[in-house]
């Protein structure tokens, strides 16, 4: 208990929390919830580790079996089990003496020749349970925050407004506590605006869901729905955000068009994940990464996929190829062997680019995208 002691703990959120990743919320990323858990593991680890908290900083950044091998390798040649005799991870061994640099660099600044603002011991947050569901800009507005300022404290929220189920939490500036709460109660508790659709021909819950930026789930919960048959005609109450998508910049899809519209190679295309698929299968496919797939599309290796799911990937080109991005117009009497040879690119790589499954039938009008070599042919 030592380390939360000292580290302080503002509210203690369920581990349930935590573990749970969903459309509206990803635990991963609250502030509270993922202190909690590093505090947790690190407890874990000192105990384990007989109260050395530099085997327990090791495991921490490499796993606590990889650290534990390396202790039994050295008792085996009869070498010393300290943190600075085993053989770990170059990002390991690293690791440990940064930590301990950085906390000698704040204990010793005069030293040091720096000096650091003071920061109180005291605690400048607080967490609110508001009980339903909220639009983050409507919170935001209650507690007299921007919204980017609402969203930075509270970054487990993917989309535009807390989780309909469980997780609605709001980590807020100590002194906006009272304004949001006074605000809350004068607005009749209001969390979130509903909006009035009417269902037309060919509608799903999911695409009405899609379309709203929100999920079947809570359209069924606003309309008492149990299954998901519709008709056209029919009324329903939606569920929607006060301000339009891209006013809420630190969600999950505004997140991630920062980081894949950010060039990480010459040129990028698009895999439709398919029923079996994995970042491993992906990237052996196309001749990448694993991790830098992850990475490219705001996610873990670990992460599951779902059927459907489009997935960036960036490619490099040959040496001293120079890579051009084309829409080509199919005209009458193309095929997709005579358009390759004229852009001389493969058509197993046209197919790929197109997201075209074998034997894809196509038409005049419609689009391809190419990404040709300019040394090799003219556009």
């Amino acid at each position: 208990m030592a380390v939360r002691q000292a580290c302080g703990s503002l509210y203690r959120i369920p581990a349930a929390d935590l573990a749970r990743a969903n459309w509206w919320y990803d635990g991963r990323r609250d502030v509270v919830a993922s202190t909690d858990a590093a505090l947790d593991l690190l407890e874990y680890l000192h105990k384990k580790f007989d109260g050395d908290w530099l085997h327990a900083l090791a495991a921490y950044n490499t796993g606590e079996g990889r650290v534990f091998r390396a202790i039994r390798n050295n008792k085996a040649k009869g070498l010393p089990t300290d943190f600075w005799s085993l053989s770990l991870p170059k990002e390991t061994s690293g690791y440990v003496p940064k930590l301990i640099a950085v906390a000698d660099v704040i204990k010793n600044q005069e030293k040091y020749g720096i000096s650091l603002p003071a920061i109180a011991n005291q605690p400048v947050v607080e967490m609110v349970e508001p009980g339903v569901q909220m639009d983050l800009a409507l919170a935001a507005n209650y507690a007299g925050l921007s919204l980017a300022e609402l969203q930075s404290l509270n970054p487990a929220y993917n989309h535009w407004a807390t989780s309909p189920d469980g997780s609605n939490h709001l980590l807020l500036p100590k002194d906006k506590v009272a304004h949001f709460t006074a605000t809350m109660a004068e607005n009749d508790n209001q969390g979130i605006k509903v909006t009035r659709y009417k269902v037309k021909g060919g509608d799903s819950l999911g695409l009405i869901a899609q379309r709203h930026n929100t999920t079947v789930k809570v359209i069924q919960r606003a309309n008492s729905l149990k299954g998901t048959n519709i008709r056209a005609g029919q009324h329903l109450l939606i569920p929607v955000s006060v301000k339009d998508e891209s006013q809420y910049t630190l969600s999950a899809p505004q997140r991630l068009a920062k980081l894949t519209g950010k060039k990480r190679g010459d040129y990028k295309l698009t895999h439709t994940v398919q029923k079996g698929d994995s970042f491993w299968s992906i990237a052996r496919k196309q001749g990448v990464s694993h991790t830098d797939l992850a990475r490219w599309n705001g996610m873990a290796p670990k992460d599951p996929l779902r059927v459907g799911q489009e997935l960036v990937v960036w490619k490099k080109a040959a040496d001293g190829a120079r890579i051009r991005t084309i829409v080509y117009q199919i005209r009458q009497g193309d095929s997709l062997s005579t358009i390759a040879a004229r852009y001389k690119v493969s058509v197993s790589d046209l197919m790929k680019w197109n997201a075209l499954k074998k034997n894809a039938y196509i038409q005049p009008g419609q689009k391809l995208k190419l990404y040709i070599d300019v040394t090799k042919v003219s556009a």
